[in-house]
């Protein structure tokens, strides 16, 4: 549950002071933003539904007295979609820092 909280919480960050620093750097660079810097703002909105979805679910299953075993498979099927999310996520980040500094040294 904390950590759905969290989680939520560095998105709304990322989309309120990070995405609007990288669009201002990008038009003074006169660079076009990459397709998956344009994609962030409802990566991330969509980050902050799931994780808050994910937090409601941990709180029905730690404090309910009896829950549903419906919410226990929906607790794994969150969780599974959580790892599967953190893998592209990374890759995604690998690749963003990757394919820039390929690019430069292209040229040589």
């Amino acid at each position: 549950m904390i950590t759905g909280g969290v989680g939520g919480l560095q998105q709304l960050a990322m989309i309120a002071v990070v995405y609007p620093k990288m669009v201002r750097l990008y038009g003074e660079l006169g660079a076009s933003l990459p397709w998956y810097g344009r994609v962030m703002p409802y990566v991330s909105m969509g980050a902050v539904i799931y994780l808050g979805g994910l937090t409601v679910l941990g709180a029905k299953l730690v404090f309910d007295k009896s829950p549903k075993e419906g919410w226990w498979l929906a607790g794994l099927a969150g969780l599974a979609i959580a790892v599967g999310a953190a893998g592209l996520l990374m890759t995604v980040s690998v690749m963003g820092t990757v394919a820039p500094i390929y690019k430069l040294g292209t040229g040589i």
